[in-house]
């Protein structure tokens, strides 16, 4: 077998190994939640969101309410902002798990955003609208 062979089967078998674990990320990131929340004192908004950018659960304290409802929408855009950045540190650093010991290029098949898992920054949850 050449080298040029053994190169091409070392890197079937990266790639072999790769697939399998991104299958398997995929599945547990599901399991994944973080909290992103927003706001001082009393007046508070929490976000539960998934790694696969679900939302969970939305907790918004009763002094959030009383702040009116402009502060209420900047508290919430705030909080999903806040747990997005959150999940996506939290899958990129499970994907650079995955990937770590296969030598692969710095941005491999554009996992810089992650192949669609995760969300990869493909937006804002709160709809980037007006708080109107």
């Amino acid at each position: 077998m050449s080298d040029m062979q053994k190169q091409l089967m070392e890197l079937m078998e990266k790639a072999e190994l790769l697939r399998k674990n991104m299958e398997d990320a995929q599945k547990n990131l599901g399991l994944l939640e973080v909290t992103g929340s927003a706001g001082a004192g009393s007046a508070t908004v929490k976000i539960t969101i998934n790694g696969q950018n679900n939302f969970k659960k939305v907790e918004i304290s009763q002094d959030a309410y009383r702040e009116g409802r402009t502060i209420l929408a900047d508290l919430v855009t705030a909080a999903a902002n806040d747990a997005v950045r959150k999940i996506e540190k939290a899958v990129r650093e499970k994907m650079e798990d995955i990937t770590k010991g296969l030598n692969l290029p710095e941005d491999f098949g554009g996992l810089g955003g992650l192949g669609g898992l995760g969300g990869g920054g493909t937006g804002n949850p709160t709809g980037g609208g007006s708080n109107t």
